[in-house]
């Protein structure tokens, strides 16, 4: 992300940055710029810095548990209430959850577009991340050698915040994001969950696990104490912020008190690090777990769950919350009626269909999660 950004007028008079300053914080890595430097100059985080960014993201993250000023709830289902001025483009701009292959996305995601465009009647495109703004390095050169697991920067959390800018700004109309950000969208950007992909059954979720090598000595999530844990993110659900609240609600441990923590930037990094031995655990994604163990990157003899959670909603796709209620109706036809999704998700088997969701019933337990994040940072 760029140091400075110019602003620019959003709605409601405001800039187009300035509502979004705490949200880049609070979405990106749990060290935010510190783990920024440390990325470029190949050096392990210090405790207190590991400390300061922890705090740093849990505290903004808290900020986005409650509703925007810009938006209102008069039917206390959690959700934006339809504004006034409602809004019927005649160019509908789609969004899955941004990659680094934006051409391969779209190309992935073509027949729903066509689809999408024959249930509405309008032009659909696929949407393309604003191109990221060069950061130097803090020292001459950057090393050759790849960054330390305990350093990578989770390259998703900039586009999931790029994702909510546009959505807020009305530049995107329909978009996917992950568990973890669902929340976040739905309060400062006018996010109303649709539809998640599903079973054939309809009946979607997953679970986050902690795991760890089955040859190793770990049992038991008590074991954990005084070993090193791998967390995607803080921006991820089940590999960050419940894999911390359950430590602490349950195994009644605390972060850099009693073990310590690392993070990887993405699922498949995590379980990874833990197969090859560099962390003694992970929390993650029991979906994307099994995923990685049918690609053949890990062997499910490797992996020990030790832990699993309750379950979780998986990626959720939504719609703009002042779109027109006319063609809001045809989206979520569009998104009922599609039976191209196991061509999309090849590898995903539990990925067959799209089944509606209930933001107030389905993320409650993520809302739970993200309400007891805070009393990890009054511990320490």
């Amino acid at each position: 992300m760029a140091d400075t950004v110019e602003p620019a007028k959003g709605p409601a008079g405001r800039t187009r940055w300035g509502g979004l300053v705490a949200i880049a914080i609070g979405l990106c890595v749990a060290a935010g710029a510190i783990l920024g430097y440390v990325y470029f100059t190949n050096t392990a985080p210090t405790e207190t810095e590991q400390l300061a960014g922890l705090r740093m993201a849990i505290q903004n993250h808290g900020q986005y548990q409650r509703m925007s000023d810009r938006y209102r709830d008069g039917n206390d289902d959690l959700l934006a209430d339809p504004p006034t001025n409602l809004r019927n483009p005649d160019t509908l701009v789609f969004a899955e959850i941004a990659t680094d292959d934006p051409d391969g996305d779209a190309k992935k995601w073509q027949p729903f577009l066509d689809h999408l465009a024959a249930k509405t009647g309008k032009k659909v495109i696929f949407w393309r991340p604003p191109p990221p703004a060069p950061s130097p390095p803090s020292r001459d050169e950057v090393p050759t050698s790849p960054a330390p697991v305990a350093t990578k920067v989770a390259a998703g959390s900039i586009g999931t915040l790029a994702q909510m800018e546009a959505l807020r700004d009305g530049k995107l109309h329909i978009s996917a994001f992950g568990t973890g950000a669902v929340t976040a969208a739905v309060n400062s950007a006018g996010f109303i969950p649709l539809f998640c992909p599903a079973p054939a059954d309809g009946k979607f979720g997953y679970e986050m696990e902690f795991i760890t090598l089955a040859s190793g000595p770990i049992q038991k999530p008590e074991d954990l104490k005084g070993k090193t844990i791998a967390l995607v993110s803080l921006t991820s659900n089940s590999g960050g912020r419940a894999g911390l609240v359950y430590l602490k609600e349950t195994v009644k441990l605390v972060p850099l008190r009693d073990y310590q923590f690392s993070y990887t930037g993405s699922h498949a990094a995590s379980i990874k690090a833990v197969a090859t031995g560099q962390v003694d655990a992970a929390c993650v994604a029991n979906d994307l777990l099994q995923s990685e163990i049918e690609k053949g990157t890990v062997k499910a003899e490797q992996i020990r769950t030790i832990y699993k959670s309750q379950s979780f909603p998986p990626l959720c796709f939504g719609a703009a919350y002042d779109l027109d209620p006319a063609l809001m109706a045809k989206i979520k036809d569009a998104f009922a009626t599609f039976d191209g999704l196991p061509q999309i998700y090849r590898n995903a088997p539990r990925r067959a269909r799209f089944a509606p969701v209930d933001y107030k019933k389905d993320w409650a337990f993520v809302r739970e999660v993200d309400d007891k994040l805070k009393t990890i940072v009054e511990l320490n």
